[in-house]
């Protein structure tokens, strides 16, 4: 596989159209990860035709409380996308439903008849749009604790607010967009990086041998105590002290040896699986990665910047006191590695007080071109 389509596939913000262009691009690929790609997608309806039947029953069936929702009424209407009529089956109505009911609109419903016959029994909740809007938020932040559609001012969260603030579309629509697109995301970044981690696991076989094939393996699944405390940052994505004792030794209060480190980014792939978006684990999987010169993987980057995009949301103490910690860090990093750090952290901090603590390359380099910079201008003054 070409390292752009790699990179695409596993990348943090890519989306099931994206995928679905790879899949195509590539359809008569015979690597396995392609086939799997294929195998992962078969089936699925775009964002917007899902949409487009979760709307219809809203506004035809829930807004009038009708009891009886039937395949046969719903094939009947003739719902389209793109100008195409939209198949209603049995497993597209009943998921359909079954949304609906995470926004709060549908409390319960059972079945009456199945087959492309099939009809449902419904029981009603409020579908009202403030209800749906504070279920949405409720149902997402479950999964993703940091996650809240009342605060704008995330950028990993933008294309959420964007759908929200479309005027062009119901309320409501916007509201069941969010949701399948949220559940797109998330359903298929943790598929992709499970298949990612096992990609990467029997490389490590051929490049690194059997026994450290047995020791990832097994700390993959292991219960430990970095396990234990991973699983606390899960629900407190803030808690950065915590997050430093799973790098920093407590005793000596320095990094801790490569051997530690190492368990503790075994034990992190399992929990990146799952949680996207979490601060304290993106931070997490950047500095080990740093550490055990892992950090040319594009997957790695973008969650380590997705975290600092985050981190400088905080207060100016916290944020320093990070910031601090982040450097530390890079003092005992080799010159590689020091210099990718700096080319995060130049986007939050001055270049001159980055290169006096870090002393890296990438810093030094503006300093020095800001300077020539300014000696060009100063002799064209002079020549005139």
């Amino acid at each position: 596989m070409q390292k752009k389509y790699y990179d695409a596939v596993f990348s943090l913000e890519s989306t099931i159209e994206d995928l679905n262009e790879i899949n195509k691009i590539n359809s008569r690929s015979s690597d396995d990860l392609y086939r799997n790609l294929f195998l992962m997608l078969s089936g699925n309806k775009t964002i917007k035709e899902e949409c487009a039947l979760a709307i219809n029953i809203y506004e035809n069936f829930c807004k009038e409380r009708k009891e009886l929702i039937s395949i046969e009424d719903l094939s009947r209407s003739r719902i389209t996308y793109n100008n195409n009529v939209i198949q209603c089956s049995f497993v597209t109505v009943q998921k359909a439903i079954y949304r609906l009911s995470l926004l709060g609109i549908i409390k319960d419903w059972t079945i009456e008849d199945w087959g492309n016959r099939g009809k449902f029994n419904i029981e009603y909740g409020h579908c009202d749009y403030q209800n749906a809007f504070n279920s949405l938020n409720k149902y997402i932040k479950k999964y993703d604790i940091e996650f809240d559609l009342n605060n704008n001012n995330l950028t990993k969260y933008q294309k959420y607010y964007d759908i929200l603030n479309n005027n062009s579309k119901d309320k409501v629509y916007n509201l069941i967009y969010i949701l399948i697109q949220w559940n797109y995301d998330n359903i298929f970044y943790s598929r992709r990086l499970s298949q990612k981690n096992l990609l990467d696991l029997c490389d490590s076989y051929y490049t690194k041998g059997k026994e450290y094939f047995k020791n990832t393996l097994e700390g993959y699944f292991k219960i430990s105590d970095e396990s234990f405390k991973l699983d606390h940052l899960v629900y407190n994505p803030d808690d950065f002290n915590n997050t430093y004792d799973m790098i920093f030794s407590s005793e000596e209060n320095k990094v801790k040896k490569l051997n530690a480190l190492e368990k503790t980014d075994v034990a992190l792939m399992r929990f990146l699986e799952s949680y996207r978006y979490n601060t304290s684990l993106n931070y997490l999987s950047g500095i080990l990665a740093l550490k055990l010169d892992k950090y040319n993987d594009k997957l790695v980057r973008d969650r380590f910047n997705s975290a600092f995009q985050k981190i400088n949301t905080y207060d100016d103490k916290k944020k320093k006191e990070i910031f601090n910690k982040t450097i530390e860090v890079g003092k005992t990093l080799d010159e590689k590695n020091r210099d990718f750090l700096a080319e995060v952290l130049l986007k939050y901090i001055k270049k001159e007080e980055l290169y006096d603590s870090l002393k890296d390359n990438v810093s030094l380099e503006l300093i020095l071109s800001e300077k020539v910079s300014i000696i060009k201008k100063l002799g064209e003054k002079i020549n005139e």
